[in-house]
């Protein structure tokens, strides 16, 4: 990778949308990819509120 990536976790990716700001500050300007397995279990994870 060339600096401009990160790959997140599901641990990660929830403290990231919780509101941790120094992880906010990790991704500035990069992009963020995640694994399918994270895609599930983040989608499982039972505390997310889904709004229509």
């Amino acid at each position: 990778m060339s600096g401009n990536s990160i790959f997140l976790d599901t641990n990660i990716l929830l403290n990231l949308l919780s509101g941790d700001e120094t992880i906010a500050g990790l991704r500035n300007d990069k992009t963020i990819f995640i694994s399918f397995v994270t895609e599930l279990e983040f989608l499982g994870y039972k505390k997310l509120v889904w709004k229509n």
